[in-house]
This record gives structure tokens, C-alpha cells and sequence, in this order.
């Protein structure tokens, strides 16, 4: 009896084993990263808000904000007819940084080479418009500013109010 259960069973087995396994993907296809697909979706979802919303708050500023290329908005506080920054020199520059409800978070004065991220996006790509003692305000999006990791008292996701001067040499206070 015992027997006759072995060779059933093997034979079950058997049967069941030799089923076809199913197509495999090609090689020279990538597999789809569904969880990185709706990560990529909710961040543009979450763009295309932050855009409407900055776009609302400047119309009810009622000042002349210009929109970047890039996403952020800016206006000239201070104009001058000094020499032009470019990329990849050597400029110092005094930030301050406002949460959109007016709490200052940051006030910082930093050497920086233009264009190597050495600050947030949306100054780094002004600072090639402006020239030495020129000073800005940006509203800047998340995305441009400190995005998903935030830093200090700027939490991750926060637009933010940035003040950018290019001081002289014989302006550098805080």
C-alpha cells in the first residue's frame, strides 16, 4: 500500500513538473519599476501644484516677479551697471532664506563657484543674470530651493522666499 502511495505520488509529481515554464522577458528589455513610476507620477503631481500655487501667491503680491526657465519666479530689488557674473567664477554672496510665511530661516554669506551647486538651484542659476552689488528676490519652489531633504529650519517640500545680494567688497555685513 505504502508502495503504491510512493509511485502515485511520483507520478503526480512528475506530472505537475512537466508543465512549461512561462515566456521570459528579453534581455535587452528593462523590467518596469512600478514603484518608481508612481514616485516619478506623485512628484509631478506635486510640481504642477507648487507651480499653481506660486503662480497664485505672485499675482496677489502685485509686484513685477519674472518666471525662470527653471521654475522659480524673481524680481530685482537693487540694479547696477557693475561687471557681469558667469559661470564658473568665483563670486561671494549674501542669502537669506524666508518660509513663505515670512519666518526667516537662514542668513548666510559664502565664496561659491557659479554654476557648481555649491548653493540652492534657483540662485545658482540667477547668479549668472546678475551682476556685483545687484540684489534679487526669489520665490522659489521647492524643487528649486532644498526639494525632498529640506535643511535646516526648511523642512522637505517647502517653497521658499530668498533674498540674494552680490555684495561689493566693501558691503560684506550682515
Amino acid at each position: 500500500m505504502t508502495r503504491h502511495f510512493v509511485i502515485l505520488s511520483s507520478l503526480m509529481l512528475m506530472l505537475v513538473s512537466c508543465g512549461s515554464t512561462g515566456p521570459q522577458t528579453p534581455a535587452n528589455v528593462q523590467e518596469i519599476d512600478t514603484v518608481a513610476q508612481s514616485l516619478l507620477f506623485t512628484n509631478q503631481l506635486l510640481v504642477e501644484q507648487t507651480n499653481r500655487d506660486l503662480a497664485l501667491f505672485v499675482k496677489n503680491c502685485g509686484t513685477d516677479f519674472a518666471l525662470h526657465d527653471y521654475g522659480f519666479w524673481y524680481r530685482y530689488l537693487k540694479h547696477t551697471d557693475n561687471k557681469k557674473i558667469n559661470n564658473d567664477e568665483s563670486v561671494t554672496v549674501h542669502y537669506q532664506v524666508w518660509l513663505m510665511d515670512s519666518t526667516k530661516c537662514m542668513d548666510i554669506i559664502k565664496d561659491v563657484k557659479v554654476g557648481k551647486k555649491e548653493v540652492p538651484n534657483a540662485i545658482d542659476h540667477l547668479l549668472p543674470m546678475m551682476r556685483i552689488g545687484e540684489k534679487t528676490e526669489i520665490i522659489a519652489p521647492w524643487y528649486c530651493a532644498y526639494g525632498q531633504k529640506g535643511e535646516d529650519c526648511v523642512l522637505p517640500y517647502t517653497n521658499v522666499r530668498i533674498q540674494v545680494e552680490i555684495p561689493e567688497n566693501d558691503d560684506l555685513m550682515i
